[in-house]
């Protein structure tokens, strides 16, 4: 499993800021897989995914590794998690809005991604649409500003 392959590599490169009680989530895996559920193993590769994007989880190097990994031994294309989060950021700008939580927290790991290539302009317009999204959802704009300043720093 995907799972697997990353926590060795974590292991291998002493990252201890990533997945930081491995044995507790090598269990999970075994969980996961035993119960042979879609959903909870999708759940789980989303959260390496993320780590692949995001910001302060791994260097850039760790990140190239990842994915070097997963393409040799996965056949993974190399640049598959970028294309998937690409996807996501064009779904979200032609539905003007982020239509589930999963599709709005991954906006937000766009929005505060260096990996994905974005320009200012196009992370702006994201940002008003995650906006709006809150908007409909109850929100205010100074609320979202908070979120996602918070979530900036978390990233």
């Amino acid at each position: 499993m995907r799972a697997n392959l990353y926590l060795d590599f974590l292991e291998q490169s002493s990252n201890v800021r990533a997945f930081p009680d491995r044995i507790e989530i090598r269990k999970e895996i075994k969980k996961i897989e035993s119960s042979n559920s879609k959903r909870k193993a999708d759940n789980f590769n989303r959260v390496i995914d993320i780590q692949l994007i995001a910001k302060n989880r791994l260097s850039n190097e760790e990140k190239d590794a990842v994915k070097k990994i997963f393409a040799e031994k996965l056949q993974e294309p190399y640049d598959a998690v970028k294309e998937k989060f690409l996807a996501r950021y064009q779904s979200i700008i032609k539905n003007k809005r982020a239509k589930t939580q999963t599709e709005f927290l991954d906006g937000m790991e766009i929005y505060n991604s260096n990996d994905i290539g974005l320009t200012v302009e196009e992370k702006a317009i994201l940002k008003d649409i995650l906006d709006g999204t809150l908007v409909c959802r109850g929100m205010s704009y100074e609320f979202s500003d908070v979120i996602l300043k918070r979530f900036e720093k978390t990233s």
